[in-house]
């Protein structure tokens, strides 16, 4: 069943379909992957993905991408869908800082970062502007009050991290083995 919208199937079409990865279902997995990302951009990639064939094509895919031109523009063009979630995060937690996460990132992303920095005991009453910081201090931010604003790759290290625990996370709850 493909829940991926004329829009953003058309937006991966036009973006992705002059990329070359050697072999016609590489291509038209990028664009079939593209698609299912910019249709659930808040998603990890299990959520992201609308099939467990789909999640580890995505997977295959990222592993066979040669250091080509037409890969690293596959490549760029995936992590551009995260650099967007990330700058609209980053600018909420500048321009309005004091919206509760909540209402604007997914319950399992503050439940995974509870997980991911041992310290942050509550998790359910942070700001978007507090979610910025302690996602940055995964990546290495220290958080200083004369420290200022984290940088892009702290954020970006943060994240992946972050994003490592909520595909785990994920991943698990597929699991039917008792715990």
């Amino acid at each position: 069943m493909q829940t991926t919208t004329h829009s953003t199937t058309q937006w991966a079409e036009d973006n992705f379909r002059s990329c070359q990865l050697g072999d016609k279902r590489r291509n038209d997995r990028l664009i079939q992957v593209a698609g299912q990302v910019a249709n659930h951009p808040a998603a990890s990639l299990p959520g992201q993905t609308e099939t467990w064939s789909d999640l580890k094509g995505t997977y295959t895919l990222s592993l066979l991408a040669r250091p080509g031109q037409a890969a690293r523009e596959a490549m760029v063009g995936l992590m551009s869908v995260v650099a967007v979630r990330l700058l609209r995060l980053k600018s909420l937690a500048r321009t309005d800082p004091d919206v509760p996460a909540k209402r604007v990132v997914p319950n399992i992303w503050l439940q995974m970062l509870k997980v991911a920095r041992q310290g942050l005991d509550r998790v359910h009453d942070l700001t978007v502007g507090q979610f910025y910081r302690e996602v940055a201090k995964g990546g290495g931010f220290i958080g200083r009050k004369s420290d200022g604003q984290p940088g892009w790759i702290t954020i970006w290290r943060g994240w992946e991290k972050l994003n490592t625990y909520v595909q785990a996370a994920s991943l698990a709850s597929k699991l039917k083995i008792p715990i």
